[in-house]
């Protein structure tokens, strides 16, 4: 049996896990709602704070989904420096998360979709060509069949995306 006091302290661990969660949340919506009102500045602000407290959670899939859409603020702020840095650590975090056994292809695989998505749109005003190339390899991950099904936790892949990026299809005459 565990001492009584064991017990508060692990209540309180849960709570403060679950609060911070809770402000994780509220600033990724907060920064949803400050992109679709076209203040880019506050949207950053509010995703660095949801990915450090996706962070402090350990919610890599939720982090890596907050850095791609941070990256995203940060190019329609002008700031194409910090938004390099936000979609490498995104890609950084989704390599990571590849290598856990516990994460589903899946899940993996939609999420590099979304997070090459982005990336494309970054590459678009330098390198056009570099674009094409990710948003066809984020077009063949959305295209991939969920080959293996498991114990993907729903709240890991629950903040939005965005990305105003469009696919451009290549037909082959073959």
């Amino acid at each position: 049996m565990l001492p009584q006091n064991s017990l508060h302290i692990e209540r309180r661990q849960t709570h403060a896990f679950e609060t911070s969660r809770a402000q994780a949340i509220q600033h990724d919506q907060a920064g949803r709602q400050s992109f679709d009102s076209g203040d880019f500045a506050t949207a950053a602000q509010r995703w660095r704070q949801a990915a450090q407290a996706y962070e402090h959670q350990q919610d890599w899939a939720a982090q890596a989904q907050t850095l791609s859409n941070l990256a995203l603020a940060y190019q329609r702020s002008h700031q194409p420096s910090p938004a390099a840095r936000a979609i490498a650590q995104s890609l950084a975090l989704l390599g990571r998360l590849e290598q856990r056994p516990e994460q589903t292809i899946a899940a993996t695989t939609h999420l590099r979709a979304r997070i090459l998505t982005t990336q494309g749109s970054l590459q678009l005003g330098q390198d056009p060509a570099a674009a094409l190339k990710t948003w066809i390899a984020a077009e063949t991950a959305y295209k991939a069949p969920p080959t293996i099904q498991g114990n993907c936790s729903a709240n890991s892949i629950k903040p939005k995306l965005y990305s105003n990026s469009v696919f451009i299809h290549v037909r082959s005459n073959n």
